[in-house]
């Protein structure tokens, strides 16, 4: 089932319970963002966890074209 953030937030209760039994897409602006699953006690791993990158404090400067560039070329920002 696939249905909207706003529909999600408005009926949170209704898709709890039916995501014991089905997976329940949730939408923002038209793409899929979130997943509401079933929590199941005898599978390990329904953490969901990750790895943050390590923060680099290099003290070093840079001109406003290479941070124009550093910031077109990165996936982290939409």
């Amino acid at each position: 089932m696939e249905i909207t953030s706003t529909e999600a937030q408005n009926n949170f209760g209704q898709y709890l319970k039916l995501a014991a039994y089905e997976d329940v897409i949730i939408t923002k602006n038209g793409k899929k963002s979130a997943i509401l699953k079933r929590y199941d006690e005898k599978i390990e791993g329904n953490n969901v966890s990750e790895i943050a990158d390590s923060f680099n404090w290099d003290t070093s400067k840079i001109t406003y074209e290479e941070f124009l560039k550093l910031t077109s070329e990165s996936e982290n920002r939409p």
